[in-house]
């Protein structure tokens, strides 16, 4: 997990690759997709997921990130 704070202590953003996504990636096929969504509440950030197929032909998720909306600073 890496988490990124701006110089006042505040969230920006979040990167999550749970060990078990790691592992499962190691033996799945090499084919990853990559999504991503608004969100609109409280803060204006975006949802990223990559997921990807496994041995068994399950969609698993393999990592997943909450960053800063596009905008003239990113």
């Amino acid at each position: 997990m890496d988490l990124v704070r701006d110089r006042h202590d505040r969230f920006q953003r979040i990167f999550v690759c749970p060990a078990e996504s790691r592992a499962t990636f190691q033996a799945s096929r090499r084919l990853v997709a990559v999504d991503g969504t608004f969100l609109k509440a409280r803060f204006i950030l975006t949802l990223l997921v990559a997921v990807g197929i496994d041995a068994n032909g399950h969609i698993v998720p393999l990592a997943w990130a909450v960053a800063e909306s596009e905008n003239a600073d990113s």
